[in-house]
C-alpha cells in the first residue's frame, strides 16, 4: 500500500507540517516581538530612572546650598567673629559660635568650622573627610566640592559677609546619604542594573564608586569598539538612551545625560545580556511546547483541531485581555507614585527650607502673626508630607507581593505597642490584652493594621482621664475575628461606612490629627487576606472596629 493513500493521512501529515511551521515561524516571530518590545520598555524604565535620579540629585544639592548659606549667613555669627577678631570678646562670643556649630552637627552637618578674616579657627565640630578618594568642584553659585569618602559628602567654603566687608570663613560638610544609597542600589533594574556619576580628566573619565564597581575609577572617553562611552556622552551635553559596550566590554542598554550644566554626566545602565537572555530561554520552552501542541494537534486533527484552535484562541483573547488591564493599573499607579513622590515633594521641601531660612534670618522684623503665620506655614508642609506618605503607603498595599507565613498576633501587638509607647507616654491608659490566636498572613500588612487600629485608640480616648483599650478575638463561622475597643470619642453609626475610604474624617482636624487613609489601608490590607471589617460605635462612648481573616486551623 502506497504512503498516505488515504486521504485523512495525508491531510494529517500535511497538516503536521504546517503546524510544526507554524510553531517555529511563531517562536521566531515572538522572540523578536518580544525582544524589541522589551528593549523598548527597558530603555524607557532607564531614561525614566535617569530623569528621577537627575533630579532627585539637583534638588538634594540645591537644598544643601540653601543649609550652607544659611550657616554662612547668620548675623549673629559674623558680629561674635567679628568681636573675637578684635580681642574684645568676654568668652560669650566664643560660646554663641560654638552653640551654632552644636546646632548645625544636630541639623545633619558631618562636621562644621568657623574661622575669622585672618584665617583662624575659632570654632568646629565633627570630623571633616581627610584626603577623599574624589572630589569634584560643582559650578554652583557657591562652586562647592563633591567628595567621595566611604559615601558622597558636599563640602562648602563660604565667606561671611556683612555691610563692613568680610568676617571670616565657613567651612562645612554635608552628607548625601541619599545619594550613596542611589549609587549603591539601583531598585527594579535587576542584578546588573547601576548608576554611574562621572567628571571628565582631560583624555580619561573619573567615576565615582558604583554598584558594580565600588571603588574611585579611572577609564578611557571611548570603548574598546572606538564608540564613545555614555558618559563621555553625558559630559558633552548630550541625552539619550543607546546599546552600547560599556567601560566593561559588555554590552548594556544605558540611558546618559548632564547633570544640569554641573560638570557632571550621569548613566543608568543595565547589561544586555540580563535583559535578553530570559527571552531565549523562554523561547526554547515555547518552541518546545509548541512544537508537542504540533504533534497532538496532528492526532485530532479530524475531530479535534477546531474546538481546540478556539479554545486557545479565546484563552489567549482573556490572557491578553487581562495582562493589558493589569499593566494598565500598574502604570496608573506607577506614574501616581512618582508625581507625588517627585512633584509634591520637591516644593514642600523647598517650601519648609525657605521658611526656616525666613523664620531664621528675620524673625526679628516680623510681628507676632508673622512667626504664627510662619508656625502655620511651617505645620501645614508637615501635614502634607504626611498625607504624601499615607497616600504611597495606601498605593503600594494594593499591589505590592504578599508573602504568607505564620504570624503570631499576640507578638505583633507587642511590637506595635511598644513603638506607639511615646504615644501613650504620660496617659493613664487601661490596657485588656485578651489571648490571641496566630494566623496565616503578611507580617508586615498585618502591623500596619494594628499600628492603625491602635494608635487610633490612643488617639481618640485622649480626652478621657482614664483611657480604657482593649484587644481581644473569637473563632465565628471559619474566621477569626478580632477587635479594638476603647472608650473614647466615638461617632454616629450612620457616618459608619464612610469611616473606611480615603480622606474620610468623622472628626476636625483640630480636634484629633490625621489624614483619613488609615482605616482605608486597614480595609485594603484585611481584603487582600481575604477578610472583613467593620466599626460600631456611640457618640462620646467609644468605639469598636473589627475585622476577620481566615482560621487557617480549619482548613
Amino acid at each position: 500500500m502506497p504512503l498516505f493513500a488515504r486521504e485523512d493521512d495525508r491531510i494529517t501529515f500535511v497538516g503536521a507540517i504546517v503546524l510544526a511551521a507554524i510553531a517555529l515561524a511563531a517562536g521566531i516571530v515572538s522572540f523578536a516581538v518580544l525582544q524589541d518590545r522589551v528593549q523598548t520598555l527597558v530603555s524607557g524604565n532607564v531614561h525614566a530612572e535617569l530623569t528621577r535620579r537627575t533630579d532627585m540629585f539637583r534638588d538634594l544639592i540645591e537644598l544643601r546650598e540653601i543649609n550652607a548659606r544659611i550657616a554662612a549667613t547668620r548675623p549673629a555669627v559674623i558680629r561674635n567673629l567679628r568681636a573675637i577678631h578684635a580681642g574684645r570678646d568676654d568668652s560669650s562670643d566664643l560660646a554663641n559660635v560654638k552653640a551654632v556649630v552644636d546646632s548645625f552637627l544636630k541639623q545633619g552637618f558631618s562636621a562644621i568650622a568657623y574661622h575669622d578674616a585672618d584665617g583662624k579657627l575659632i570654632a568646629s565640630g565633627g570630623a571633616f573627610a581627610q584626603a577623599p578618594a574624589m572630589a569634584v568642584t560643582l559650578t554652583t553659585p557657591d562652586k562647592p566640592e563633591l567628595l567621595w569618602s566611604d559615601g558622597f559628602l558636599l563640602r562648602h567654603r563660604i565667606p561671611l559677609r556683612d555691610s563692613a566687608g568680610e568676617a571670616g570663613t565657613v567651612l562645612a560638610e554635608q552628607p548625601l546619604a541619599v545619594l550613596t544609597r542611589f549609587a549603591q542600589n539601583v531598585l527594579g533594574m535587576g542584578a546588573t542594573g547601576d548608576m554611574g556619576l562621572c567628571v571628565r580628566r582631560e583624555e580619561q573619565l573619573q567615576c565615582f564608586p558604583q554598584r558594580l564597581n565600588p571603588k574611585v575609577f579611572s577609564t578611557p572617553l571611548v570603548n574598546i569598539a572606538g564608540e564613545p562611552l555614555p558618559a563621555t556622552r553625558a559630559l558633552r551635553g548630550e541625552t539619550g538612551v543607546i546599546i552600547t559596550r560599556d567601560y566593561r566590554a559588555q554590552n548594556v542598554v544605558a540611558a546618559f545625560g548632564p547633570v544640569g550644566d554641573w560638570g557632571l554626566g550621569m548613566v543608568v545602565k543595565i547589561d544586555a545580556a540580563e535583559i535578553f537572555q530570559p527571552i531565549r530561554e523562554q523561547l526554547q520552552i515555547v518552541i518546545g511546547l509548541l512544537l508537542l501542541l504540533a504533534a497532538a494537534g496532528t492526532l485530532l486533527l479530524r475531530s479535534q483541531i477546531r474546538p481546540l484552535a478556539t479554545k486557545l484562541v479565546d484563552a489567549e483573547t482573556q490572557a491578553r485581555s487581562r495582562t493589558a488591564e493589569v499593566e494598565a493599573a500598574n502604570r496608573e499607579l506607577e506614574a501616581f507614585s512618582y508625581s507625588v513622590s517627585h512633584d509634591l515633594r520637591a516644593p514642600l521641601r523647598h517650601i519648609a527650607g525657605f521658611a526656616e531660612m525666613l523664620a531664621q534670618e528675620c524673625s526679628s522684623a516680623l510681628s507676632a502673626a508673622g512667626l504664627r503665620y510662619l508656625g502655620v506655614i511651617s505645620e501645614s508642609v508637615k501635614q502634607m508630607g504626611r498625607l504624601i506618605d499615607d497616600l504611597l503607603l495606601f498605593s503600594q498595599m494594593g499591589r505590592v507581593e504578599m508573602r504568607q507565613t505564620r504570624v503570631s498576633m499576640a507578638e505583633l501587638v507587642k511590637q506595635v505597642l511598644k513603638e506607639l509607647a511615646g504615644d501613650a507616654n504620660g496617659r493613664n491608659i487601661e490596657w485588656d490584652i485578651q489571648s490571641l490566636p496566630d494566623v496565616r498572613g503578611d507580617f508586615s500588612m498585618l502591623k500596619q493594621v494594628w499600628a492603625n487600629l491602635l494608635s487610633n485608640a490612643i488617639k481618640y480616648t485622649r480626652p478621657r482621664d482614664l483611657a480604657r483599650i482593649e484587644i481581644g478575638s473569637r473563632r465565628e463561622s471559619g474566621e477569626l475575628e478580632f477587635h479594638v475597643r476603647d472608650n473614647g470619642a466615638g461617632f454616629d453609626m450612620k457616618y459608619a461606612e464612610k469611616l473606611f475610604g480615603v480622606f474620610q474624617r468623622l472628626h476636625r482636624a483640630e480636634e484629633f490629627e490625621g489624614t483619613g487613609v488609615g482605616l482605608a489601608n486597614v480595609r485594603r490590607i484585611v481584603a487582600r487576606h481575604g477578610g472583613r471589617t467593620w466599626a460600631q460605635a456611640k457618640v462620646d462612648e467609644g468605639a469598636t472596629f473589627y475585622f476577620t481573616l481566615p482560621d487557617s486551623e480549619r482548613r
